[in-house]
């Protein structure tokens, strides 16, 4: 018999182990194919690139994905490998020399990997048009698009997966050659190595990871924008790191201990044998449970984040273009209203007047937003005009002010009630201005009026004799089918005007088209994220399951029907998979306020949507874990 006769027949008996591995593959070139093809694929780069570099966004993201793929792959061969040592042993058992059993694990290794390639590929290409077609969708974009074939899609995909491979394929190869027979037969019993602690150092270490948990809560509660916020954020993620490990290593064998110890139901057959076991199996798995732990809160935050920026964009748009169409010239405005006219489009239009002056507001904010740049160039609005306009500001006296900032929503920018700004009139004369009320929202868009100052009538009208009064015409239309054609018309009246304007909707498209790609990527990632966490559980569990064979045989043996059985199991995995999802989702909620608020924006309603949706996916893995704890109990 030749190695790859042996090859051969070992693939075909072990056929439902190497499906796991060949499965694992396929997602993961599947995966990296479709992130490949959205980069190199020139219809797409067509149409979008023209308003926006891709290409840095797409390389960052993709050596993030490859690292991550990497990873995993290297984590489920050598899980692969670990459930073949008996196996291998065997062989050399009966005589057939560690050189020959690499290689037959090599060619193996090849052999998978190509035919993975293969299919990944070929799976990759039927599933691209459906990824570019959500993600034209997300971007706001409807138009036909025909997607071909990339060779150099393909290319980059082979060249990394065969790499990966060839690896794999010569860490198998040396397995032999690491370890003695001795350890390949014993591999299956073996599992981490578990240090039973003593009563008072559980406690000591278990209350300490509680204790660093809640303090990183704590300390994230409060306001972190200070000169020490990175001090602080790396202290945060130091307590709720080390303490989610310390968590799993002590703290949920303590809390059960003092559950067996107070429980009377403990010595029921299912308690015995769940909590029991549990609390081994969290104590050995704490390093990995810990990482999916993180892993899971990280990727809940990052796709919380990207999708509640979507999620806003209408309203942030608004934010930054109060108005439909703005314009400066009296005549553009006129000629606006006559293609309101031709057009049919029911509108409203307001008049502004404002005026400009300096002022001296240098300890206004923490930090500046990035669109005031000429900070002392105030906009100064009358109060009369801006309540008849329909915004409320309360009744003011000569010496004081209400600002209006988009920005004050939330803590960076912090709101300037209290301060005073000194307005310079002339040379020699000054006017004091105390802010009585910060409003989280502009009147007018930032680039007709910057900051922006509503003050008393009789002040403004002494600020307008001290400076050049300008007026702003601003529209709002009704959402129409007819919005593409005027937005051209408005923008071809304000280039013959002599004005450089933008529009709400072109505010609008513009931040769909880069949050729709930035939540196509935070979700593509984080799906891929979810999926290698999951399969870790799973793995780990399938292969306790094999090694906890035997425990169950004796059961069986002593007369304990499968229901029984499966209860207890059912209440081990609840625990195993529950555990990790529950501390990462209250992680990322925490880590989710903070970033509420900094930036002031809700986030409830797109955290709600990804945590079900990572609740949904942990729970078709547990639901695999169990049909597999099944299958091995009722063959027995």
């Amino acid at each position: 018999m030749t190695v790859f006769d042996l090859v051969k027949k070992n693939m075909r008996k072990n056929i439902s182990r190497y499906s796991l591995y060949f499965f694992s593959m396929i997602f993961s070139i599947v995966v990296y194919y479709v992130f490949a093809t959205l980069q190199y694929d020139q219809s797409i780069s067509k149409v979008i690139g023209e308003e926006m570099r891709l290409q840095g966004i797409f390389n960052a993201s993709n050596y993030v994905l490859l690292t991550f793929i990497v990873v995993f792959i290297w984590y489920t061969n050598s899980f692969f490998i670990r459930q073949r040592k008996r196996e291998l042993g065997l062989y050399h058992l009966v005589g057939i020399e560690k050189r020959t059993i690499g290689k037959m694990i090599f060619y193996e290794n090849m052999l998978l990997g190509i035919f993975s390639l293969v299919v990944g590929i070929l799976l990759g290409t039927v599933f691209s048009r459906l990824f570019v077609l959500f993600l034209l969708k997300l971007m706001g974009l409807s138009f036909s698009i025909t997607l071909t074939f990339s060779l150099q899609a393909v290319l980059k995909t082979a060249v990394v997966f065969l790499i990966v491979t060839i690896f794999i394929s010569f860490q198998g190869y040396f397995i032999m050659y690491r370890y003695t027979l001795l350890d390949l037969f014993q591999a299956e019993s073996k599992s981490e190595r578990v240090n039973k602690m003593n009563s008072k150092r559980s406690i000591a270490v278990g209350g300490l990871g509680i204790l660093l948990v809640g303090y990183g809560y704590y300390l994230s509660s409060g306001n972190i924008v200070t000169p020490n916020f990175f001090l602080i954020v790396a202290v945060v993620l130091f307590s709720v790191i080390f303490g989610t490990f310390l968590l799993f290593k002590a703290t949920i064998e303590w809390l059960m201990g003092l559950y067996r110890e107070h429980a009377s139901r403990y010595y029921s057959f299912a308690n015995m044998l769940s909590v029991s076991t549990m609390m081994y199996r969290i104590k050995a798995n704490a390093r990995v449970l810990t990482l999916i732990t993180i892993l899971s809160a990280t990727t809940l935050v990052a796709v919380g984040v990207t999708y509640s920026s979507y999620y806003n964009t209408k309203a942030d748009a608004r934010s930054m273009q109060p108005y439909d169409y703005t314009l400066h010239s009296k005549n553009a405005a006129q000629g606006f209203m006559d293609v309101l006219r031709e057009l049919d489009i029911q509108s409203n239009q307001y008049v502004y007047h404002i005026v400009k002056h300096s002022a001296d507001l240098s300890d206004f904010r923490f930090i500046t937003s990035g669109y005031y740049k000429d900070r002392e160039q105030i906009s100064f609005l009358d109060e009369e005009e801006v309540r008849k306009n329909g915004v409320s500001v309360p009744a003011l006296s000569a010496n004081e002010t209400v600002i209006f900032d988009s920005m004050a929503k939330g803590k960076v920018f912090k709101p300037s009630t209290g301060k005073t700004a000194a307005v310079q009139l002339k040379e020699s004369e000054q006017l004091a201005l105390k802010v009585v009320k910060s409003e989280p929202l502009l009147i007018l868009d930032s680039d007709s009026a910057g900051y922006q100052f509503v003050v008393n009538h009789d002040t403004f009208i002494k600020l307008s004799k001290a400076g050049k009064k300008q007026a702003v015409y601003v529209f709002n239309t009704d959402d129409g089918n007819k919005q593409n054609e005027l937005t051209k018309n408005y923008h071809q009246i304000a280039k013959e005007a002599g004005e450089s304007r933008t529009s709400y909707y072109d505010v609008f498209q513009a931040g769909l088209m880069s949050k729709g790609l930035f939540i196509f990527i935070g979700g593509f990632l984080g799906l891929v994220f979810l999926m290698a966490t999951g399969s870790i559980i799973y793995f780990k569990q399938i292969s306790e399951a094999e090694q906890e064979r035997k425990r169950f045989e004796v059961l069986r043996k002593l007369g304990f029907s499968v229901s029984q059985m499966m209860s207890a199991v059912r209440k081990q995995q609840l625990f195993t998979f529950g555990l990790p999802l529950v501390i990462g989702i209250l992680h990322s909620l925490f880590a989710l306020k903070v970033i509420t608020n900094l930036t002031g924006e809700s986030l409830i309603v797109p955290v709600l949507i990804a945590d079900a949706v990572y609740g949904v996916i942990y729970f078709i893995f547990y639901w695999l874990t169990m049909n597999y704890y099944r299958m091995v109990i009722k063959r027995l």
